[in-house]
């Protein structure tokens, strides 16, 4: 299937922006008010490892914190 068939939750996956060793990053569209995000889904087995996830957690906390202060 495409990324362009795909939807994660109320999201059109749109393309792949980038994979690595974490998992894959999405650019997504929220269908009715047409934002565009990036969207980071961890691999399988980086869901399942404690110390992964929680990386995965600061570097949300941190992303938000960014979006905050240059909104």
């Amino acid at each position: 299937m495409s990324p362009k068939s795909q939807r994660f939750g109320r999201y059109s996956i749109l393309s792949v922006l980038g994979q690595g060793g974490m998992g894959t990053v999405y650019l997504a569209r929220h269908p009715e008010i047409g934002f565009e995000v990036a969207i980071k889904v961890l691999t399988a087995a980086q869901g399942h490892d404690t110390v992964e996830r929680k990386r995965f957690q600061r570097e949300i906390r941190t992303l938000g914190l960014l979006q905050r202060r240059f909104a």
